[in-house]
């Protein structure tokens, strides 16, 4: 059967320091060609993110819910909504269309716009239930915001 090896015991050999470790991924991106075209998870999250904002704002104005310059003040101010949770800890493993759905419904309710929960929840696919809870954490963090 083999020996069995404790965690410790097979960390310790297999153990690369950090710096070797970067140096070997550096070299294998740049073997491949493909460094300039490398997202960090934060930066994906983020357009993904923005994406889906705009994508939701097109839906509501397709739908008559909002004009062509509530859309622009509706993206414009889910952006800025959205660097500030960013900006205050919002983390880059919640989903961009739970960030977005959070996001847009602040902005809505800030606006004062006829853009209901269940359309916002449609809009980034979700249910009512999961809506709420990504509305909580966005704000949570914007509590005390000027935004």
């Amino acid at each position: 059967m083999g020996d069995m090896r404790t965690d410790h015991e097979f960390e310790s050999k297999m153990f690369v320091s950090r710096e070797k470790l970067a140096d070997a991924e550096e070299r294998i991106i740049k073997s491949f060609g493909v460094q300039d075209s490398i997202l960090l998870f934060p930066d994906l999250v983020s357009q993904l993110t923005k994406r889906q904002i705009e994508s939701m704002a097109e839906v509501f104005a397709e739908r008559g819910l909002v004009s062509s310059d509530e859309t622009e003040e509706l993206v414009r101010r889910s952006y800025d909504y959205l660097d500030a949770a960013v900006e205050k800890g919002l983390s880059p493993k919640m989903s961009y269309r739970g960030r977005a759905a959070g996001v847009m419904l602040k902005v809505v309710r800030h606006l004062g716009l006829q853009v209901s929960e269940m359309d916002i929840a449609r809009g980034a696919g979700f249910d009512k239930r999961s809506m709420a809870t990504n509305a909580d954490v966005i704000d949570a963090l914007l509590k005390d915001s000027s935004t």
